[in-house]
């Protein structure tokens, strides 16, 4: 964890639409690291209007942020 960051927050955003899926409560850092207490437990359901498309891979990004 870089300097300076006293607190993070995790958030799950699909590739695919951009949208949120989850986002975790702010977290404090302590010596370089965060731990959070809660858990991810997110369902995600494949798009209906892409009935046509192959949705046994779906892609998600990490962002980390202060």
């Amino acid at each position: 964890v870089p300097r300076g960051w006293d607190r993070l927050v995790v958030t799950i955003v699909s590739v695919e639409t951009g949208k949120i899926i989850a986002k975790s409560n702010r977290s404090l850092v302590r010596d370089g690291t965060c731990q959070w207490t809660e858990t991810f437990s997110e369902f995600v359901s494949p798009s209906q209007d892409d009935t046509s498309k192959d949705n046994e891979e779906q892609l998600f990004k990490f962002v980390v942020a202060m």
